[in-house]
């Protein structure tokens, strides 16, 4: 089996481009590309390892275990007391600690919320 035409006309384009760039273009093309390819990796791996370290993400900061469940008991007195009025994030993060994946939302993010 063939590829289509259409990706091998494409792949003789980079290549006589590729071909067409002096020593220091490629030199500087493979630095570029190694350079985003090591921020990915080191993105990726920073996600991956706080994850398995049983870290949670919550308002853009990282709460380790303990943290989570002392954040999520405030969130929930707040909601109890009525003192502030809590965003999606918060108010979905406290749903799935207390009830775990069985509560659905039924209108999710119809324009029924506050922030909607």
């Amino acid at each position: 089996m063939e590829p289509p035409v259409l990706i091998v006309q494409w792949w003789h384009l980079i290549l006589a481009w590729w071909d067409s760039l002096d020593p220091n273009a490629r030199l500087f093309a493979w630095m570029a590309g190694g350079i985003v390819m090591l921020v990915m990796w080191v993105w990726l791996t920073y996600r991956v390892l706080r994850r398995v370290a049983g870290h949670r993400k919550l308002r853009g900061a990282w709460y380790n275990d303990a943290q989570y469940r002392e954040l999520m008991q405030l969130i929930h007195e707040d909601q109890q007391s009525g003192r502030r009025v809590l965003s999606h994030e918060e108010i979905a993060a406290l749903r799935k600690y207390r009830y775990g994946d069985a509560v659905k939302d039924i209108m999710r993010r119809k324009g029924t919320g506050y922030f909607d």
